[in-house]
């Protein structure tokens, strides 16, 4: 396998199965999120349209971080959340110097 930074998530899939309808599908990286607390990928169901996760046996970890890049892997909640905090202070602080 070529190093992470390297590899065109579009081409590279994990096989799971949708937690709610059963469904059996390949996905690609790049329409995989990589969440923590506990570790797990997400991704969005293409038969039944839910969003789906799967925990992250601790021998792929690793490997799957380093997948979780720009251009890699799909953003996470955990990142959206970041920046959604990051853009908050952001507005207080503007607000601040304004006043």
């Amino acid at each position: 396998m070529l190093e992470p930074d390297q590899t065109d998530t579009y081409r590279v899939f994990h096989v799971s199965y949708c937690p709610h309808c059963s469904a059996r599908d390949a996905i690609r990286l790049s329409e995989t999120a990589l969440e923590r607390r506990p570790w797990r990928v997400t991704w969005r169901c293409v038969t039944c349209n839910n969003l789906a996760e799967a925990k992250v046996p601790p021998q792929l970890l690793r490997d799957l971080r380093r997948f979780d890049r720009v251009n890699g892997m799909r953003i996470s909640l955990r990142e959206y959340w970041s920046f959604v905090a990051a853009l908050d202070d952001l507005e207080e602080a503007l607000e601040d110097e304004l006043l």
